[in-house]
């Protein structure tokens, strides 16, 4: 299928939903990134799925999806629960898997309006609400005001840091096998979000997985809100083994990895750290992100020079 082709298509589906819901579905289809946004109503408060619709879609690519919820609780904005997060994805690629080719937006808002109706019908109650709360005040440093202000300038107090000798140089490992694991001499802050990187020359999987025991070994890190990783081997006889790990930041793994493939890094594996400082970013986390890796990468010769 040609690109005019996904285009027509696309902008027949999204035609379509403005349509069928002229208050719920928006299209932009005349910026840079096409993208649309679909507002489910529930009594306790509205759910938006936000969609950013990659060149190749439909043939071969599935939207991204963004979910934000506006519950209010006491001055927190809940989110959706872990585990629903990880039944939503699973849907919705299913949805994709079995449709591949053809568009899925309307499949996947009616499928996901089922799921929250089953699941969050109803006005929040007080005990969950509370509990929920400080689920995301233990998981993350900038979830409240305070914690939120002060976000750049809890990594730059950082003792882990400070107490290195050099930029860029070792994090210690008191085990031989770990590989030298090297940090971003900066990190990238925007609008009270902190993003750093780490990466290490790896040779197996037994060794990525050492590298990440080891940042997490470091509570500022494990308390971190996302620790997105990737990583690339490539075997003497050209075997390419490579995986990713969202940790709750949805498709942020996938396209660190994509990084890894386009800039033909070879035997690394990075991850990047994010602090949220309580300000939605919204597609600006994944640039954040990539950019974090990537500059990490070339200094340490980890992107070939072309």
């Amino acid at each position: 299928m040609s690109l005019d082709e996904s285009m027509a298509q696309l902008d027949e589906e999204c035609a379509a939903l403005s349509a069928i819901y002229p208050d719920d579905f928006a299209y932009s289809p005349d910026e840079d990134r096409l993208s649309a946004a679909f507002t489910f109503v529930l009594e306790r408060g509205p759910v938006t799925m936000h969609l950013y619709f990659p060149p190749d879609y439909p043939t071969e690519s599935p939207p991204v999806y963004e979910l934000q919820t506006q519950w209010p609780c006491k001055g927190i904005n809940l989110p959706l629960e872990t585990g629903h997060l990880d039944e939503i994805h699973k849907g919705l690629l299913e949805i994709w898997e079995t449709q591949k080719g053809q568009v899925v937006v309307f499949a996947w808002v009616e499928w996901l309006r089922e799921y929250l109706e089953a699941h969050y019908a109803g006005p929040i109650e007080e005990s969950h609400a509370l509990s929920q709360t400080q689920a995301q005040l233990d998981e993350s440093p900038g979830a409240s005001p305070t914690s939120a202000e002060d976000a750049e300038q809890e990594f730059r107090d950082w003792t882990f840091y400070e107490s290195q000798k050099q930029a860029g140089a070792a994090i210690d490992s008191t085990d031989s096998r770990v590989p030298a694991i090297v940090h971003a001499d900066e990190p990238i802050v925007d609008r009270k979000s902190v993003f750093i990187a780490h990466a290490a020359a790896v040779r197996n999987e037994d060794e990525v997985k050492r590298v990440v025991e080891t940042l997490l070994q470091d509570r500022r890190i494990a308390r971190a809100t996302h620790n997105i990783m990737a990583y690339r081997i490539v075997t003497e006889s050209g075997i390419v083994r490579q995986d990713n790990d969202d940790d709750g930041e949805t498709a942020a793994g996938q396209r660190l990895q994509h990084m890894l493939q386009i800039s033909d890094c070879r035997n690394v594996v990075v991850v990047v750290t994010r602090f949220y400082g309580g300000i939605q970013l919204g597609p600006a986390r994944f640039k954040h992100i990539n950019n974090a890796a990537r500059m990490l990468l070339e200094q340490h010769g980890f992107i070939p020079k072309k």
